[in-house]
């Protein structure tokens, strides 16, 4: 008799998605070695990308399909971690999820088709008890047909990216690099929220403080000040649609995120605060309109435009406790599947002692050098930092204009300023 076989064809936006082969990490490191086993078997049971191979133009489900990799014990850190298991992982026909562990580290890498940042931040609560999502199917919900009447009901000239809208940064070198088809690149900072919220920047900005509006802006004025103009102001931002939807939430809405892009217009002697909201409106008048789904029509994963256009992932915070010790959680895939885009990928490790605000700027080596990442990184950690959200848009672009240029020079950076 033929064993049943557990399976489906994969959606539009899955098979999409499938050419990309980029892939999320997530790292966690574990106080006491003797909880690692039982720690293994919760993901097991309810981690499902881990038991999803793929067969051509379908997922197939075979519980245990992707074996757990024994990880060395020089791993250093989460970071570390989930680089490893990146570079170790199962083809995607032994499983499109991999797992790998040793007396200290959790480390899973999935292929972004099948999990995303909100499903490994249930990862994390499930391994300290605080996960309310509930087990149903063995196979992951494709996200195009979670919401299909949804996209139906959008009209056909809404588009989830309008890359005319979108702020560009464009390299002061002719051609920054004579490959094409390498990895993408990141450059990584980190800064103490505790500090940044005891500092407040002054007292009239302290009650009302808000993380998002500092990252967005500060994205959007950094770029424009490399470019040495203001131009525009948009961006695309990824967005969590489980809070946003009547579904169920199970373990198997494993990628259920979208991407919007939203505007904010140039005028004279405007505030940074005056960004943010309008960015904000622009973001709310989108999802009120029900185009939150649209990136899920097929032809919304690909744009491309000069240089580099902004984009925004807040995954939030992870609040850590017992068994968790850290985390970390990152992307990594070619830069051929989305060669214009710089992205900042942010996330926040909370315990009883630390509040910690990870910035992972992502970039492609085809349009921007190194150093200049760097230097965009680090005027971004600038703002956030010293410029506060009722500053004048011309007096924060003057300072990160100074700050770049200040910064290249003590790095002997061959960057010109003028």
């Amino acid at each position: 008799m033929k064993p049943y076989t557990l399976c489906r064809k994969k959606s539009p936006f899955e098979i999409a998605f499938t050419s990309a082969h980029s892939h999320i990490q997530l790292a966690v490191e574990i106080e006491e070695s003797n909880k690692v086993t039982h720690l293994l078997d919760q993901i097991q049971q309810n981690y499902i990308p881990l038991n999803i191979y793929d067969k051509g133009d379908e997922l197939h489900y075979k519980k245990g399909c992707s074996p757990f990799i024994q990880m060395p014990n020089t791993i250093k850190n989460c970071e570390d971690a989930c680089n490893w298991i990146f570079d170790h992982k199962h083809p995607d026909e032994i499983g499109l999820s991999s797992l790998a562990y040793n007396d200290k580290f959790i480390a899973l890498t999935t292929n972004h088709m099948i999990s995303d940042g909100g499903l490994y931040k249930s990862v994390v609560e499930l391994l300290q008890n605080d996960s309310t999502l509930k087990y149903s199917s063995p196979l992951p919900l494709p996200p195009d047909e979670a919401f299909y009447n949804d996209i139906n009901n959008i009209n056909k000239d809404v588009y989830a990216v309008y890359p005319e809208t979108l702020s560009n940064v464009v390299s002061k070198y002719e051609k920054p690099s004579k490959k094409y088809g390498e990895e993408c690149r990141y450059k990584i900072d980190v800064i103490d929220l505790n500090k940044l919220l005891s500092k407040g920047n002054n007292q009239k900005e302290k009650p009302s403080f808000n993380i998002t509006d500092k990252l967005w802006t500060s994205l959007l004025l950094s770029m424009a000040a490399y470019n040495g103009k203001i131009d525009r102001f948009g961006m695309a931002t990824c967005i969590d649609m489980r809070s946003r939807t009547n579904l169920a939430l199970t373990w198997s809405n494993c990628c259920f995120y979208t991407i919007l892009s939203h505007k904010a217009p140039v005028i004279p002697n405007q505030t940074v605060k005056d960004i943010a909201q309008a960015l904000r409106k622009d973001m709310q008048k989108r999802l009120e309109n029900g185009e939150m789904p649209s990136y899920l029509k097929i032809n919304e994963c690909y744009y491309d435009n000069k240089g580099l256009s902004a984009e925004v992932s807040n995954v939030g915070t992870m609040v850590l406790k017992k068994p968790i010790k850290d985390a970390w959680m990152q992307i990594r895939f070619n830069e051929k599947s989305n060669p214009s885009v710089i992205s900042l990928l942010t996330f926040g490790v909370k315990n009883e002692k630390r509040n910690d605000l990870i910035l992972r700027l992502r970039y492609t080596q085809c349009r921007m050098r190194d150093e200049e990442a760097d230097v965009i990184l680090n005027a971004i950690k600038h703002s956030i930092m010293n410029i506060p959200l009722d500053t004048k848009v011309e007096d924060a672009f003057d300072e990160l204009r100074k700050f770049q240029a200040e910064y290249s020079a003590s790095k002997r950076y061959s960057l010109k300023f003028t």
